[in-house]
């Protein structure tokens, strides 16, 4: 049948739609620093669930998202809000919820380039401690041209190395990357 549980004069609710669960479910929630811990965390959700956070009263929501702790640390669960709620759907577990600011941007180290034999290897590292990384927000270039690398988001890298011609001479390759937020940060490395 579903079902809605409705806390903090609802400022926290979470709706599960029929047959949400695969079986009945006798759940807890318990407000925290910080944000709302739906318990049992390991009740594997069939359909899913509905979050719905009231939005912090501040003048300026820029930054600001509805994160998700399942079994491992918070990632960013949405961005949208209605009517002064921040809504988001989890699909697998229960677990933590918190309302967080990401106004920082992603960390890009250990930039590289590397010539041999007439095959290309450019790398990076990218990092960001707040809402991740948005993959489809890469963009690598070496003398203005556009390479397309491939990101591993569990060892936070970049890689482009694939044959290319290159004249001798000095060459600059670029990274730009945003995180989910928005929040750009570019690193540029000439080769020797």
């Amino acid at each position: 049948e579903g079902g809605t549980i409705v806390m903090g004069d609802g400022e926290f609710t979470i709706d599960f739609p029929a047959y949400g669960v695969y079986q009945p479910l006798y759940c807890r929630i318990e407000k925290r620093d910080g944000g709302y811990s739906v318990l049992p965390r390991d009740v594997l959700l069939n359909l899913g669930a509905t979050v719905y956070y009231r939005s912090p009263a501040t003048e300026n929501s820029t930054g600001l998202g509805l994160y998700h702790a399942g079994q491992g640390g918070f990632d960013l669960l949405s961005t949208m809000q209605e009517e002064g709620m921040f809504k988001g759907r989890v699909r697998n577990l229960l677990g933590d919820f918190a309302i967080r600011e990401d106004s920082s941007p992603p960390a890009i180290a250990n930039l590289r380039i590397r010539v041999s034999k007439g095959q290309l290897r450019l790398t990076a590292r990218l990092h960001d401690r707040g809402s991740g990384v948005d993959a489809a927000s890469i963009r690598m270039t070496l003398d203005d041209a556009l390479l397309i690398g491939a990101y591993d988001p569990y060892n936070q890298n970049v890689v482009f190395d694939e044959p290319f011609s290159l004249q001798a001479g000095v060459h600059v390759a670029r990274i730009e990357v945003s995180d989910q937020m928005g929040n750009n940060a570019a690193a540029t490395r000439s080769n020797p």
